[in-house]
This record gives C-alpha cells, sequence and structure tokens, in this order.
C-alpha cells in the first residue's frame, strides 16, 4: 500500500502520515546484498563471483565508531536486527540495501597513514569502495532493474559528493546521507521571512566547490534521502515545559562558518541573548541552557545546516530557528516541518532580535513547541477503522500502538533509539524506491529515428571549439588516421578543421585544441597516436569495440556515442560481450577537462535527463593542502 501523505491543518498538530497497511507493506520488503571481502585471483573477467571481488585492495569490519560517523553501521545493524523488515531471499526482496563502511575505512586511513583527506579518499575509494560497487552492478539482483531498487547510506559530510569516482556507481541508486537539496528551502517556500540583503550562502559553499573539481556543486538527486544525526539525548519529561523559559534564544558553537560569525557579533551582547563562541562545560550545562531558551538557533557549521544541534534542541523542547539559504531537513516528505521549525535566511541575521521579540507571537512558539516537544493528544489522529488490525500487528510485531497513532512528538521521531524513527526513514526509502522503479520504463534509451541520427555530440563538440577559437584565439585542428566515411570538414567546417592529414605516423602536433579522428584501420595504432598528438578531443568514427572503450576509461578517457550520448564505460555500457557499442562511432574526452561535461550536456539534455560529473577517472589530484570546507578554520 502506498504511503498517505496528507497535509493537515496545523490546528490537527503533529501527524505522522503512516496507517497498519503502509506500516505492514515495509515488512518482508528488503535484503542486504553483503559484499564479499576476498580479492578474486587473476585478472577481471567482466563476470560476477559471488565470494570475491576483483580490485579490491582495503577491506575493512563495519564497527561502531561515534554517533555521526557510524550511520553506515547503524543502518546495517537495524535490518540485520529486524527481521520482520527482510525478506527470504534476494529475488522475493521488493528493496536491496548494500552496506558498507567506506568512512571507517577513511579514517582508519587518515589516522594510521596522516594522509590529507583528498589522499585517504582516493584509497578508499579506488581499494574498497568503487570495486565493490562493480561487483553489486554485475550481480544478478543488480541487473533486475538496473540498480533502481538499490539504496545505500553514506556517513560522510557530503555524501554523493565525498566520493566522486563512485558516481558512476550511484547513478541509479537512492542514496542516504546528511546533506540535501541546496534548493529545497526556496522551492519549499517554508522561509517565515523572505531573503532580502547580504547571505552567507557563497562564502560558506565556495571552499567545498573550490575543492572539490568533479562535482563543484550539490550532487543530491530526487531518489536520495536526507538523514538525521543520532543526538545522544533522549526527550526528558523538562523538556514538555513551554513556560519556564526566561531566555530568548540560545547558540554556544565554533565561528566556522559564515552565518555563525555574523550572528555572534550581532547577538552576543543583545540582553535576553545566550549566544558565544563558549562552549558548554558538560552535558548537563548544555541541557541546561537549552531547557531555559524558547528558542535556540541551528546554523550551517563548515559543511553543512544538517548538524546534531538541530536534534539536540528538539529533544530539549527549544523551537530550532533554522537559520541557512540552502539546508534540507531529514523526512521532509512525511514531516510538518512548517510546523516544526522557523526557517529563516542568513540575510535575516541582522534583524534576528526584532525578529523573535515581535513577529514571531507566543502563539507562533506554541504550535512549533507543541509539535516538537508535546505531539498529539490521545485520539487528537488516527484511523479509527485501523484500530483492531493496528492492535493485532502491534501485538505480533512488538510494536507500541500508541506510539504509531497518537502522542508522537517530533522528539520522538529523531530519538535513534526507538522504532519511529526507523520506520520512518525505511517508508521514505520505499516510497523513493518505488517510484523509481516505476521510471524504469522511461528510463531507457530510445531509438533514434534515422532522420534525426545527427552527430549530435560532435555538434557539440565543434560549438566548444569555434567558442574557445573566438574567446582564446586558439586554433583548432581536425587531425585525421585512415580514411572514413566521414569528412570532418563537412561537420566542423573549413574555419575549423584545416586540410587533415591522413597518415598513422604524424609527427607530434602542437595544437591544444586538437581532434584526433581515428577510423578503424588505425584502431591498433591508437595508443600511440594519443602520445604523439596530445588531442583534446578523440574521435573514434567506428563502431567502437567495448574493449577499448573500457581501457580509454582507464586511461582517464570517457567515451560517449556521437548519436545518442549513451555513455560508452562501465557501468553505462551495458552487459559485457555484446561486440561494438553504439550505433556509430564515438566521442571521448579526458575526465580531468572541465570543459568536457560542457560537451555532454550541451545536447543531452535534450535527448534524456543529464548526466552528473561521471566519477569514472582514476587519476588523483593532489593538493598542497586540506582545502576542503569543513578542515577550514577562519
Amino acid at each position: 500500500m502506498l504511503l498517505r501523505l496528507l497535509s493537515l491543518h496545523s490546528a490537527f498538530g503533529f501527524f505522522v502520515p503512516l496507517d497498519s497497511g503502509s506500516i505492514q507493506a515495509l515488512f518482508g520488503r528488503f535484503f542486504l546484498l553483503d559484499p564479499p571481502s576476498a580479492v578474486c585471483p587473476g585478472d577481471d573477467d567482466g563476470s560476477w563471483h559471488p565470494f570475491c571481488a576483483f580490485g579490491l585492495s582495503e577491506v575493512v569490519e563495519c564497527e561502531y565508531n561515534g554517533y555521526q560517523y557510524s550511520m553506515e553501521w547503524y543502518f546495517m545493524e537495524m535490518l540485520r536486527n529486524g527481521p520482520q523488515y527482510l525478506a527470504r531471499s534476494p529475488e522475493e526482496a521488493e528493496f536491496i540495501y548494500f552496506p558498507h563502511c567506506v568512512s571507517q575505512l577513511y579514517f582508519a586511513l587518515r589516522e594510521n597513514y596522516n594522509y590529507t583527506h583528498w589522499q585517504a579518499i582516493e584509497r578508499a575509494e579506488l581499494g574498497y569502495l568503487v570495486p565493490i560497487l562493480r561487483w553489486a552492478h554485475r550481480s544478478p539482483v543488480h541487473q533486475k532493474y538496473q540498480g533502481r531498487n538499490f539504496w545505500t547510506v553514506f556517513s560522510m559530510d557530503l555524501g554523493r559528493q565525498d566520493f566522486p569516482r563512485s558516481a558512476v556507481w550511484l547513478e541509479n541508486w537512492s542514496v542516504g546521507s546528511l546533506t540535501g537539496s541546496a534548493t529545497w528551502m526556496q522551492d519549499a517556500k517554508i522561509f517565515f521571512t523572505e531573503p532580502d540583503g547580504p547571505d552567507c550562502w557563497k562564502l560558506d559553499t565556495e571552499p567545498v566547490a573550490v575543492a572539490n573539481h568533479m562535482f563543484p556543486a550539490r550532487n543530491f538527486r530526487v531518489q536520495d534521502s536526507v538523514i538525521s544525526i543520532p543526538s545522544r539525548f533522549s526527550p526528558h519529561p523538562r523538556s514538555r515545559r513551554f513556560g519556564g523559559r526566561p531566555v530568548v534564544a540560545f547558540f554556544a558553537g565554533s565561528p566556522n562558518s559564515c552565518a555563525r560569525e555574523r550572528i555572534v557579533k550581532v547577538l552576543a551582547n543583545e540582553p535576553g541573548f545566550d549566544v558565544s563562541t563558549s562552549f558548554a562545560t558538560s552535558s548537563e550545562d548544555y541541557s541546561e541552557r537549552m531547557w531555559r531558551a524558547r528558542f535556540c538557533f541551528v546554523l550551517r557549521g563548515s559543511s553543512h545546516t544538517n548538524n546534531v544541534r538541530l536534534y539536540d534542541v528538539m529533544a530539549h523542547g527549544c523551537v530550532p530557528i533554522i537559520v541557512s539559504d540552502d539546508f534540507q531537513p531529514p523526512l521532509d516528505r512525511l514531516l510538518p516541518w512548517k510546523d516544526m521549525a522557523i526557517f529563516l535566511p542568513t540575510s535575516s541575521i541582522p534583524r534576528l532580535a526584532h525578529i523573535l521579540r515581535h513577529e514571531i507571537t507566543e502563539a507562533h512558539r506554541w504550535r512549533y513547541f507543541r509539535n516538537i516537544a508535546l505531539g498529539s493528544p490521545q485520539g487528537a489522529k488516527g484511523f479509527p477503522e485501523d484500530l483492531e488490525q493496528s492492535q493485532q500487528m502491534a501485538n505480533s510485531l512488538g510494536l507500541d500502538r500508541e506510539t504509531l497513532w497518537s502522542g508522537l512528538s517530533a522528539s520522538r521521531v529523531f530519538d535513534w533509539h526507538d522504532s519511529h524513527f526507523w520506520l520512518l526513514f525505511y517508508a521514505d526509502v520505499a516510497a523513493k524506491l518505488r517510484e523509481r522503479m516505476l521510471m524504469l520504463e522511461a528510463a531507457k534509451p530510445s531509438a533514434v529515428p534515422p532522420a534525426q541520427a545527427q552527430r549530435w555530440m560532435l555538434v557539440a563538440v565543434r560549438w566548444l571549439l569555434d567558442l574557445e577559437r573566438r574567446r582564446e584565439n586558439r586554433a583548432a585542428l581536425v587531425v585525421e588516421c585512415g580514411n572514413s566515411d566521414a569528412d570532418a570538414r563537412s561537420i566542423f567546417g573549413e574555419e575549423l578543421a584545416n586540410p587533415p592529414r591522413q597518415s598513422c605516423n604524424m609527427s607530434e602536433t602542437s595544437s591544444t585544441n586538437l581532434v584526433l579522428k581515428v577510423s578503424s584501420r588505425c584502431e591498433a595504432e591508437i595508443w600511440q597516436l594519443l602520445l604523439q598528438t596530445s588531442p583534446r578531443i578523440l574521435w573514434l568514427d567506428f563502431g567502437s569495440p567495448r574493449d577499448l572503450c573500457r581501457d580509454l576509461a582507464l586511461a582517464g578517457w570517457l567515451c560517449f556515442s556521437e548519436v545518442t550520448l549513451q555513455p560508452l564505460f562501465e557501468p553505462f555500457d551495458g552487459p559485457r560481450g555484446s561486440g561494438a557499442v553504439g550505433s556509430g562511432g564515438a566521442v571521448c574526452g579526458q575526465e580531468a577537462d572541465p570543459e568536457f561535461q560542457k560537451v555532454t550536456d550541451l545536447f543531452s539534455r535534450q535527448l534524456r535527463p543529464t548526466w552528473q560529473r561521471w566519477g569514472a577517472q582514476f587519476t588523483f589530484w593532489a593538493f598542497p593542502a586540506n582545502t576542503r570546507g569543513r578542515f577550514l578554520h577562519r
């Protein structure tokens, strides 16, 4: 049964749209596809081996190692210890969870070898994550739906963006991570006060964008889910006290973002506010300061806004004031966030004291407080027709019926020690995976009619070369090797393609804007040609053999069909052994070339959704220091 996503007026209070049927639909639906820890001997033969993986050089045993960075372990253990969720076999399962512990390996590498962030990421990805993801893709259960029923979890701060070389393998999967869509707040129209004036968005996001060449922007997909961070606090009876809170608002934390710096500067000396960079002296002191405050600020740290502070303050009945420009909360399709927290843009920081004293009334605060601390009173919500079935299900599965249908609050939902969070998160994942599976047929590449079988990729290449010729005064050159039916001058024009040379034994070419056009006659000499000419673009003007495209990908060259723009590298290139790939030739560019992304983007939006950065290159880009945002200290 599909989830009942109901939108009720705030007078009904906190509401969780799960009836007994939709909860029952979660049981027996999941399967854990455990990756192997053994390395397959010999050369990679392209097939699936259940008990070993090719290229696996790092192995890690998953263990609990702290709240935030143990989420990968949490989800694996919760499914293993919740047999009611598990199907008897992968063939009977509706959803496949892929467990791993790449974050734990990352931290072990940094500690044991004193690696920088990117060095640890490179080794963890190439030696562990990519090999087990490749293993999963070759499994029969993955090929059934091309991975659209697969999901996994990342504990690291930025999810997909933290592991750029793995992105190609996660294209169809659902990913659970701490980060969400950068535009969710604007799209949801959830701001209490509209943005006005200078904000912190560019200052706070630029360090991450500069550090990550492969994913300069947020890499979040509609099928992904945001995960809350497990708090060390559970709801306390004192948290249910609406009065007795003399402090207007509380915040204490490191000034490691623009938003934090500005809010401390504006409110540190404001009467009635407890805002500083002084951390609490103990957990008891921290709890006391939250219990005394009516509102608590939740701000972006060095990486994003979804930090443990949000769940700490809700557990203490302190109404969250989320001051951010690019935050997406967890379970946003299931919970009434507009009635749980106050969302403000960072441009409102100079006006915060006025907003909290004069624009947000006690009636407002009561609505938010009731939903985060009290929940709905007994009998205020529920599904009367479900009472008998819910009682039977609660008795047979050990569930708390009253928790599921009344008295539930946001602070209880995000208490990871109870079942509420897990039920809701699994329901959120299940709904998104079902949507992905329904898109299976629509997502299949459609055949291009003969009348439209233009060389789409080459049109984009011509645009790029012409742009650089006019912008940077760099001449383009098309060098041909071997005879073929496609005349470079008919595609690129005389102004771009100088009279081509048709010799496989050409001398080194000095042009930095070169297209190397190779026919089947010169296929065997392609590696020598690449060394001799150092081309910008490689044009294979023949039905490109699969092994050649795979070898080129390992060398950092990514090939796309010149007609359909379909990627011709793993895992997009289809089952092994199907012979030539592509209905025509292929156009290849270097993964490290930032301009090549523009070539594939130019026309791919017209034919199918654009693939983001592909993450297939295996060359580490050295950085002189840790340039990731969360390691910067202002």
